[in-house]
């Protein structure tokens, strides 16, 4: 019987039921049960496969520890650990790789690091790095001795140099980590001057300057990798130094990402040149070169990308969605990619960077307005991940920004200081001026500043602004640079009337110098600086005595903060007006900016502020800060007359004594609420039991404009339960089947001034109104509903059986949440308006895209046939040479046939003419044979070609071959002029892949050559093509000595239809079809490079196997 190879795995039906079986193993003899069972399992295990198993496999073998005696044994098993210990890192088990490579450590012998160096530095090397990864740096210290005493050569010392650096930051010793590191890259050839100066770093910035300003900045990332193993180091040590140096060393900022971006473009990219990128965007955006700081952000996203890894994601997220960003995009949109690098960096252990991305994440968050409550809980969970990585620095940086969190959550005995439960800057502030992290001091001031001014305190805030000043240029670049900006300009204008002229004159002229940065930021980033810059030109014509200007600035601010959603900063503005119309005496306005500001700082929840308001305006802010009880206040409940809108306009409410308390949070729910909801049938029923909730009505209707007619479009009343009916009915049909007022709703909809009426029935202007008479309603409220000034529509609400219903606060709350309804319902009729467009349009292109995708596949198909029709008539060509050839010679071996038969019927045969007749008949024979040889030769060939052209599938062949058969079928087009074609390309190489692409766009490049480069052939020239295979990658090189490309025609060249010969019947499809089979087909690259006058250079590149 034939033998069967089983494998049937087993199973203990329960983990007790495998506990009691090992416990049956005698002790002595568990450590040789292991051992055989790992032996078992490896000895099982495919060897594609043992990586898979690798943690079942070493854990056997290593309880079997001490029974090993072949050292053949112990040397794979150390290998085996160390195979472990990688993969348990890349999993972030970081204990689990301790335990592998500990045990791999203890089986190293004594002489390990001369009989096997490679393998035991590679031991040592992870055993270190996964010491600092799981934070013991005691144990990082003591192996990365060991290493660096017995390593042979400075680039083996380098990685360990690398974790040194890591965990210096990490416990905050960032000088050290600096003294340690310049050494080192003095020995890889990258020295800085001892003492930095102005001059220095001018020179830097002018020397990398020269490095690239003549290519565009995109194109670096084209640059070829990096292969100096050298630079490759010291790029390394560049990017970990970048952190320390930013912070204590603050003049070799700018050399040594200078010296990163110099080794780049001088030796090719490598993954550490992101960063250097990155961060010389920093520094381009800090010296207001905004576009091109913005740009080298973007090539150092392009390299990143490039790398295929996500190491260094966090670095370059760090430098440029946290500083180079801000000047060109919303805050909001930096958020989610700084969390998506942070995640990269926990994967990669960048523990570093983790911190600076949560520190981003929580600036920006925070300074953008987000919600406070809800941002303090994110930040107690990086901070709580921070301190779980021993990250020390980060960790104390986003405690400033959460203490100062929790003190406007009125967490704090003053909100102006940070002094609370997470930080103390009492404490903080000498550790920070002694080690002169000028970071932190950078991050702590703009704090104060920001508090400061939030609670007035305007002459403190002009100190910290004179405190902050030294660290302000280095930190330019930060995002909170243009907010200490702000807050100085409005101190310093809140100042101005109570200074002498002098001092008067110097508030200006620094307000006029921050205004000048502002507006630069603000013309790259509108939607970050432009109402900062508003609020400020509004206080400055305020204190000018310029008010017609300085409301529309106020209000401009308004409403920028608003549509961009820096809450904070509209709240902000709202009581920066309300200020200056009380200093104009206008109270009234005054109180509904004032108003609109309380409940911008409550979203925010900021409640520190709210009960700062509450204090400095309790007269302004009395209708919203009554607080009696219904009960309470019921005993002083009078009836309030109501006049009804006369037919002039004029309008009076008069409010009830007794007050409702404003529920703010449910005003707040219910507005978000509504704005979430954006189908416009399910929007109304949301809204509709919204609005009789907050009103406290037991009817309702909603009446919206449509092309200048009203519509009734829905109805919802309380009968034990919700009850709302959609429906579409003109206001008129609506008014004669006594679904509402006419008489009320007329009147809103002429005057746009809401209506409060206590008792209707008592109303004398309304006894004859079919309606009142017939429903006899008690409250009635009517409200405009606005947007931007145009009436959308008309809320109707009514409550049968009780007079007084719609009290000020309740009409309060209705005007609040009525600009959200109106802004909401715009926003759902639009959309159903544009999803109806979209449908009949979509409709409408996909019947285009289908048709233009038809006749792009009939001209490709055209292209492709001419393509092969140019192979034929070239293959036809070269074939009637041998054909001919071979005829003529036909020709001559049937006379010399018929002259020997003529001899041989002779009597007596001349042997000298036989043998000559002979002879010619052989040669002819010979020569007919070569020629057909070489014309079958040429048949096979041609059919080769036409098979790969007509055919997508992939084959295996010969490079040479297959181009030598092109240049074949187009030498008929090249006999004729002086152009050399010359191909270098290896014999044998041979690759599995689509050879009639290959051969197409062979093809187009020729024919493009002669036709454009060379003019038809009239100018001579070389054409060289050149193959070769890197890896798992063909690159293929055609270049020519032509006329060239004009610049203003490359960027085109691979557009379809795109083509200079269009009148010598040039259909601009070649190049196209070339471009799409490499990226589409072969999933490659092509590029063109060329200069006028001087050629054209073509790469092709795309990826290949050795075998299918």
């Amino acid at each position: 019987t034939e033998k069967m190879d089983l494998s049937v795995p087993y199973k203990f039906l329960h983990d007790r039921v495998q506990q009691a079986a090992y416990s049956l193993i005698a002790e002595e003899q568990k450590p040789a049960t292991h051992l055989k069972i790992g032996r078992l399992l490896k000895q099982s295990t495919p060897a594609e496969l043992v990586d898979e198993r690798i943690f079942d496999i070493v854990n056997q073998l290593n309880f079997g520890i001490s029974l090993l005696t072949e050292s053949t044994e112990k040397d794979e098993l150390i290998r085996l650990n160390l195979q472990a210990g990688q993969k348990a890192k890349a999993s972030t088990a970081y204990g689990a790789a301790i335990r592998y490579l500990a045990a791999g450590l203890e089986l190293l012998p004594a002489d390990g690091w001369q009989t096997d160096y490679e393998l035991t530095l590679a031991l040592y090397e992870l055993a270190n790095e996964v010491a600092y990864l799981n934070g013991d740096f005691e144990r990082q210290g003591q192996l990365a001795e060991i290493i660096l005493n017995r390593a042979q050569s400075l680039l083996d010392k380098v990685k360990t140099h690398e974790v040194q650096i890591r965990t210096c930051w990490a416990q905050g010793l960032k000088r050290e980590a600096l003294d340690r590191t310049l050494p080192i890259l003095e020995q890889l050839g990258v020295k800085f001057p001892e003492q930095i100066n102005q001059t220095d770093i001018e020179r830097y910035l002018q020397d990398t300057q020269l490095t690239w300003r003549e290519k565009p900045i995109n194109s670096l990332g084209d640059l070829p990798p990096m292969t100096n193993k050298t630079y490759q180091a010291a790029m390394r040590l560049l990017s970990l130094l970048t952190g320390p140096v930013y912070e204590v060393a603050p003049e070799l900022f700018v050399p040594l990402i200078c010296e990163g971006v110099q080794i780049s473009t001088q030796h090719g990219n490598c993954p550490e040149s992101a960063f250097s990128y990155a961060c010389y965007g920093v520094i381009q955006a800090g010296m207001d070169h905004i576009e091109t700081g913005y740009q080298f952000g973007q090539l150092a996203y392009k390299i990143l990308e490039k790398s295929n890894t996500g190491e260094y994601e966090a670095k370059v997220a760090d430098a440029v969605m946290g500083y180079t960003n801000s000047w060109k995009i919303s805050f909001k949109d930096t958020l989610k990619p700084l969390q998506k690098a942070y995640q990269a960096g926990l994967e990669f252990g960048d523990f570093e960077y983790v911190g600076n991305c949560s520190l981003q994440y929580c600036v920006k968050s925070y300074h953008s307005g987000q919600e406070l409550y809800a941002l303090e809980t994110e930040m107690a969970g990086y901070i709580e991940m921070l301190q779980k990585l021993k990250q020390e620095t980060t960790t104390d940086y986003n405690q400033i920004f959460r203490q100062s969190v929790l003190n406007l959550l009125g967490k704090a005995k003053n909100p102006s200081y940070l002094i609370g439960t997470v930080y103390n800057e009492e404490e903080k502030l000498p550790i920070y001026q002694q080690r002169n992290d000028i970071f932190a001091l950078y991050l702590l001031y703009s704090q104060k500043i920001f508090l400061t001014y939030l609670f007035q305190d305007y002459p403190q805030i002009i100190n910290y602004v004179t405190l902050v000043d030294p660290y302000l240029e280095p930190n330019a670049s930060f995002a909170l640079t243009p907010s200490i900006y702000l807050c100085d300009s409005l101190a310093r204008l809140a100042l101005y009337p109570r200074c002498a002229k002098a001092e008067q004159q110097a508030h200006l002229d620094k307000v006029q110098a921050n205004q000048v940065k502002m507006q630069n930021w603000a013309k790259h980033a509108p939607m970050n600086y432009q109402h900062k810059f508003d609020l400020v030109e509004a206080e400055r014509h305020h204190v000018l005595g310029d008010y017609v200007n300085a409301m529309d600035f106020y209000d401009r601010a308004i409403a920028g903060a608003k549509e961009n959603e820096f809450l904070h900063e509209e709240a902000i503005a709202n009581e920066v007006a309300a200020r200056f119309y009380l200093s104009w005496n206008k109270d009234k306005i005054a109180q509904i900016y004032l108003v609109e500001a309380y409940y911008a700082y409550a979203r925010w929840g900021a409640k520190a502020k709210v009960e700062d308001l509450e204090a400095r305006y309790p007269e302004l802010l009395a209708p919203i800060l009554a607080s009696e009880t219904p009960r309470d206040s019921a005993k002083k409940t009078t009836t309030g007359t109501t006049f009804m809108p006369t037919y002039k306009g004029t309008v009076a409410i008069t409010r009830s004594t007794r007050t409702d308390f404003l529920d703010l949070a449910t005003v707040m729910k219910s507005s978000l609420t509504i704005s979430e909801e954006i189908v416009f049938e399910q929007l109304l029923q949301k809204l509709m039991r919204i609005v009789l909730e907050n009103a406290g009505a037991q009817r309702c209707v909603l009446i919206l404009e449509r092309q200048g007619q009203f519509w009734v479009e829905a109805e919802a009343h309380i009968d034990g339960e919700y009850q709302i009916t959609l429906q579409t009915l003109p206001l008129e049909k609506a008014g004669e089947k006594l679904i509402v007022p006419l008489a009320i709703i007329n009147t809103v909809v002429r005057t746009q001034a809401p209506l409060v009426l206590n008792d209707a029935t008592r109303e004398n202007s309304l006894v004859k109104d079919s309606y009142i008479l017939e429903k006899q309603p008690k409250s009635v409220l009517a409200l405009p509903i606005s947007y931007h000034g145009r009436l959308t529509g008309v809320l109707y609400l009514e409550h049968a059986l009780v007079s007084n219903a719609f009290t000020f606060d309740r009409l309060t709350v209705l005007k609040l949440l009525s600009t959200q309804i109106a802004i909401s319902l715009e926003n759902a009729q639009t959309l159903a308006t544009l999803d109806a467009k979209v449908t009949e349009r979509t409709a409408q292109l996909n019947t285009k895209v289908d048709e233009l995708t038809k006749t792009r596949h009939e001209l490709i198909q055209s292209e492709k046939m001419a393509s092969l029709g140019r192979l034929v008539a070239g293959f036809a060509h070269e074939l009637n040479t041998p054909i001919g050839v071979a005829v003529g010679t036909a020709s001559t071996l049937r006379r010399k046939t018929t002259q020997v038969q003529q001899l041989l019927k002779q009597e007596e045969v001349d042997e000298e003419e036989l043998v000559g007749a002979l002879e010619k008949i052989d040669e002819a024979a010979e020569l007919t044979l070569s020629n057909l040889r070489r014309a079958a030769g040429l048949v096979n060939s041609f059919k080769r070609t036409a098979v790969d052209q007509t055919s997508g599938d992939i084959r295996k062949f010969k490079v040479k071959t297959t181009l030598e058969d092109v240049i074949t079928a187009l030498n008929s087009q090249f006999r004729q002029t002086m152009i050399k074609i010359q191909l270098d390309c290896s014999d044998d190489l041979a690759i599995y892949s689509i050879p009639g692409t290959l051969e197409q766009v062979l093809t187009n490049l020729m024919m493009n050559s002669l036709v454009h480069g060379f003019e038809g052939g009239k100018q001579s020239g070389q054409i060289m093509v050149t193959c070769r295979l890197e890896g798992d990658r063909f690159l293929m090189t055609y270049a020519d000595d032509g006329k060239g490309v004009a610049p203003e025609h490359l960027e085109k060249i691979f557009e379809p239809f795109f083509t200079t010969h269009r009148a010598h019947g040039g259909s601009g499809l070649g190049m196209y079809i070339c471009y799409n089979l490499i990226t589409n087909q072969l999933n490659g690259t092509m590029t063109c490079e060329s200069t006028l006058g001087r050629g054209v250079l073509f790469k092709v590149e795309f990826p290949v196997t050795s075998s299918l």
